[in-house]
């Protein structure tokens, strides 16, 4: 498979994965998805801001556009309104569909620079590894979730990129 057919495919997994996330979070209240579960980003609602604050910040590196949203430091919340938080992050999934659908294998090969956010020296990379660690972060972050429904008792079903209808 060409690295391009392979991000359009995890781009339609971060849209499943995002409805199917939010499905989930629909049937909770405010308070539930903004108590401190002791993950790392503490809530799950924190933790989903996270997951939209950096691929706002991954499209912008990779693209070399700006997505119309000022992110601000990391660890501080995008959206504090739930509804707002999920609006964005759809737009975002879509977004991300609709441009990684207009690459092709040589884009992914060009080398991408950029000074990480917390300083130091120019990291310098091929595009498909920065693209590959963005969808990876995604997945990362989504397993935290996951694992903070699961004691509730809410399960969002499958997640396996072979079942991806």
């Amino acid at each position: 498979m060409s690295l391009s057919k392979n991000y359009q495919q995890m781009a339609q997994y971060n849209l499943w994965m995002t409805q199917k996330i939010y499905d989930a979070l629909d049937k909770m209240g405010d308070e539930e998805r903004k108590a401190d579960r002791k993950a790392f980003w503490k809530s799950i609602h924190s933790t989903m801001n996270h997951i939209l604050w950096a691929d706002i910040r991954w499209t912008n590196r990779l693209s070399q556009s700006v997505y119309p949203i000022e992110v601000g430091q990391m660890g501080v919340d995008l959206f504090e309104n739930f509804e707002e938080l999920k609006a964005e992050h759809f737009k975002m999934a879509e977004y991300i569909e609709n441009w990684v659908g207009t690459l092709n294998d040589e884009f992914f090969n060009q080398e991408i620079s950029w000074v990480p956010i917390w300083g130091g020296d120019p990291i310098a990379t091929p595009y498909y590894v920065g693209m590959s660690h963005m969808f990876n972060h995604q997945t990362h972050h989504r397993g935290q979730v996951t694992q903070m429904l699961h004691p509730m008792g809410i399960n969002i079903g499958d997640t396996d990129l072979p079942l991806m209808p």
